[in-house]
């Protein structure tokens, strides 16, 4: 008996590595190709399934499968399953057409969840909830009356629709990343086409700058008496170059221009670009994966030197975190100084900087690259309350610090401005930005 529980157990063992070796090649396979494939293939399938579902659910002409798959579907989304096909379709379209989106997919699945809730609990409402397995078919399936009986029960129909419709609505927002307060601008910016550019909210247009005629340089001689202000015309009188006075034991100065002119700075009609043309970024993320990973990194060196240490928190910005790091009785700073390299080396970065003290705080700071780093747009920091309430026409955005602040500048207050860097850290992006502010305000 003991030997053949060992037989089993061994034919066991030996499928098993078989089988997993097999799910692991296939996988390997798998991650071997390039993202965009996998997108692409994942929205070919969506359109695939979408023609099966249309064709079963709308003309019961997709074969013994469609037709399984269809009243499997009517089972459980009831009527929804007609609009189906459609929201396959635009999965497809936003797989095939669009890049893949910087925002967490935790956040799709819960619009999409929000949205398939609240539509099927009102089709089970509208139809008096049934209780019949065709009579839910007809509804919302099984979903339906999982989301819209006991809330119908609760408050009846008449509040659990609304009640309802409006999970809907939030499910619609998170999906498209859209606040409720920028409704109204999205459908403007959706309409405004052809109509003029509005300006962006908060800021206050600014009439075009006309310039005042140069003064004239010091060697050309102005018309009329000494006492006299210099002309207001563009184009300067023509003065002879033999008028022009020689300093004394100095070299001969160079012949100025016969006509020296003022050129117009366009002819006053230009108008603020729209807001829509500086699309909306991705929402921050407050905590992520990497952010963990980087904890259990410096908490292994605390405790690998036996360090009194730990980290209490961090503040996440878009490139950087800052992990806020309290030392236990008689712990000196240097001592966290001199793990530098080897907290460097846990958390696989070189660039990682340690302060001293956090203002405010009784805890040391560590900053370290973000694996996952974000994006920052420049929409978001020009509509930023940091940026909307001051109405100097040269404040530009620059992009958000540490802690995840928008951070913007006054170029009238720094006239003198250095722009370096290595190649690629993005001087050139830089520049664009300070020009796109200013053609974005003034």
């Amino acid at each position: 008996m003991l030997l053949l529980g060992r037989l089993i157990r061994g034919i066991w063992m030996v499928l098993a590595h078989g089988l997993g070796g097999a799910a692991r090649h296939v996988g390997g396979g798998a991650m071997a190709i390039e993202a965009a494939q996998r997108r692409d293939g994942a929205g070919l399938g969506a359109i695939a399934a979408a023609l099966v579902v249309a064709l079963g659910a709308w003309a019961d002409a997709a074969g013994p499968l469609g037709h399984g798959l269809t009243t499997a579907l009517r089972t459980l989304i009831g009527s929804g399953v007609m609009l189906l096909p459609l929201v396959l379709v635009a999965a497809a379209w936003r797989l095939l057409r669009r890049p893949a989106p910087d925002a967490p997919r935790g956040r799709a699945v819960i619009g999409w969840l929000a949205v398939t809730l609240g539509v099927l609990g009102i089709l089970d409402l509208a139809h008096g909830d049934p209780t019949g397995s065709a009579a839910r078919r007809g509804a919302g399936g099984v979903v339906g009356v999982l989301a819209g009986s006991p809330l119908g029960a609760a408050v009846t129909a008449y509040l659990a629709v609304p009640i309802l419709g409006l999970v809907a609505l939030f499910g619609v927002l998170v999906v498209t990343n859209t606040p409720l307060h920028a409704i109204p601008e999205r459908l403007r910016g959706a309409g405004s086409a052809t109509d003029e550019p509005q300006p962006i909210d908060g800021m206050l247009p600014t009439e075009p700058i006309e310039r005042k005629p140069k003064r004239r340089r010091k060697n050309a001689e102005p018309t009329g008496s000494e006492d006299a202000p210099f002309s207001a015309s563009p184009v300067l009188a023509d003065q002879p170059a033999a008028a022009q006075p020689q300093p004394a034991e100095s070299l001969p100065a160079p012949t100025a221009p016969s006509r020296a002119e003022q050129l117009r700075l366009g002819d006053g009609s230009y108008q603020l670009p729209d807001p829509a043309l500086l699309r909306v970024g991705s929402a921050p993320k407050a905590r992520s994966r990497a952010n963990d990973i980087v904890i259990e990194a410096l908490t292994q060196v605390f405790a690998e030197f036996e360090v009194d240490a730990k980290v209490t928190g961090f503040n996440r910005g878009p490139t950087v975190t800052r992990y806020e790091v309290e030392l236990g009785p008689a712990v000196k700073v240097e001592r966290i100084k001199a793990l530098l390299r080897n907290i460097a080396y846990a958390v696989k970065s070189p660039d990682v900087r340690i302060i001293d003290v956090i203002p405010g705080k009784s805890a040391i700071g560590i900053e370290i690259p973000n694996s996952d780093r974000e994006t920052v747009s420049l929409g978001d920091v020009l509509r930023s309350p940091v940026v909307a309430h001051d109405h100097h026409p040269l404040v530009v955005a620059l992009g958000k610090d540490v802690e995840g602040r928008f951070i913007a500048a006054n170029l009238a207050k720094m006239p003198h401005l250095l722009i370096a860097g290595a190649t690629g850290s993005g001087k050139s992006t830089c520049i664009n930005t300070l020009i796109t502010s200013v053609m974005a305000r003034s």
